[in-house]
């Protein structure tokens, strides 16, 4: 389950002007979102909690990562799932493990949105104060995310309320088909 309250999602503001090894260690233990393949039970590698309610959780979040040189601002936005922070108490049930997906494909769902917004947006200001106003935009997606997730948990009722979950599965996956032209990663504002 997307673990309301205690839920952290991986955020990550990176302005990115060299590659580091520590960065690139970073993502390579992190699952980046694709259509295919889905995710499986072996990607939720962290230790059970066993207090907990649900039988599942989630770590998904959006990383952004921001570069300038003469022609704009380069922004890569992408959907990320932590298998290191994602953990399961059941290892068998495909109806469980898709409401699991259904949370990483939110997060690309919001992904794409932010990307959408990207192209439409009137930029009013440049220089630093142009990062500044991306991060805020991206910060309003975030939050709309968040919302969403929890709305989605809601009203699944973690996956038990069947009929709920087939409608939030045929919704995710219509919304992700409909914004499919921004399933691009990458991003330019031009200066």
């Amino acid at each position: 389950m997307y673990l309301l309250k205690k839920r952290t999602y991986l955020v990550l503001f990176v302005l990115v002007i060299t590659h580091s090894t520590v960065l690139a260690q970073r993502k390579s233990s992190l699952i980046y979102f694709d259509e295919q393949p889905k995710l499986t039970w072996k990607n939720f590698k962290a230790k059970a909690n066993k207090r907990s309610n649900f039988q599942a959780l989630t770590y998904s979040g959006l990383e952004l990562s921001m570069q300038s040189d003469a022609e704009g601002i380069h922004i890569s936005t992408y959907a990320i799932f932590n298998p290191r922070k994602s953990w399961t108490k059941e290892k068998k049930s495909a109806y469980l493990l898709n409401h699991e997906q259904q949370h990483f494909n939110l997060t690309e769902l919001y992904a794409r949105k932010f990307r959408a917004a990207l192209q439409t947006h009137k930029f009013k200001k440049s220089g630093a104060d142009l990062f500044k106003e991306i991060q805020t935009l991206y910060k309003n997606f975030y939050t709309q995310m968040e919302r969403q997730q929890k709305k989605y948990d809601k009203e699944s009722e973690h996956s038990k309320n069947k009929d709920q979950q087939e409608k939030w599965d045929q919704t995710i996956q219509g919304e992700l088909i409909e914004l499919k032209h921004f399933s691009d990663t990458e991003s330019t504002i031009p200066f």
